[in-house]
């Protein structure tokens, strides 16, 4: 990140609310971004962050939103800035919690529906 900090508010129910009708939408571009972040393969991870870039316009009025900046605002910003923000979201304590609670739920409750369901009756 740059060597001033970016402040963003904390994540809410309504920023999940706002960004996962979004992810859900492009879901193969964030499942190959996801495959290319566990694979190590650099290269993969290039391209595949490059592809997810698309979802900008789409983001860009909550990632603003993040920062309490209007989107006009974000986007009159200076491009190196917008890697900021980003590594800012990804990287916040709030988000990894959130979402690494959420993979833990999912994984949990996929698996006890798999194991009661192949358990004979």
């Amino acid at each position: 990140m740059s060597e001033r900090v970016l402040e963003r508010r904390q994540l809410t129910v309504g920023d999940v609310l706002a960004v996962f009708p979004i992810l859900s939408r492009n879901r193969a571009v964030v499942q190959d971004l996801l495959r290319a972040a566990d694979s190590g393969d650099q290269s993969e991870l290039v391209a595949a962050g490059l592809t997810a870039l698309s979802l900008l316009p789409e983001l860009a009025p909550w990632i603003a939103s993040l920062y309490e900046l209007t989107p006009e605002e974000l986007l009159a910003r200076p491009a190196a800035e917008l890697v900021d923000y980003i590594e800012g979201i990804v990287t916040g304590d709030d988000a990894r919690a959130f979402f690494n609670r959420l993979a833990q739920l999912l994984g949990t409750q996929t698996g006890s529906k798999m194991r009661s369901s192949s358990s004979p009756t």
